[in-house]
């Protein structure tokens, strides 16, 4: 059986994509192993984004995976300083 998904440590640069990611998981949960059927990215390559930027995901990977939990990647303007 699938342990649960463990957050990603405070003290670790990752992409707030792949926290958010990792807290949902966790939250709500969700097994890596049902997010890699899912997805079509493996739990191991998932698993290693947390340990920061050197292991930093591919752009498709991470659609994949937002996909996969139900959310889409957008770009969105940057609002203005006044």
């Amino acid at each position: 059986m699938s342990q649960p998904v463990q957050r990603v440590p405070s003290d670790v640069a990752v992409d707030p994509t792949v926290r958010f990611i990792f807290e949902h998981m966790a939250d709500n949960g969700i097994r890596i192993i049902d997010v890699e059927a899912a997805s079509g990215v493996s739990r191991h390559t998932m698993a290693s984004w947390k340990r920061g930027p050197r292991n930093s995901p591919k752009h498709q990977n991470v659609r994949a995976v937002v996909n996969a939990l139900g959310f889409d990647l957008a770009v969105v303007p940057l609002e203005q300083s006044q």
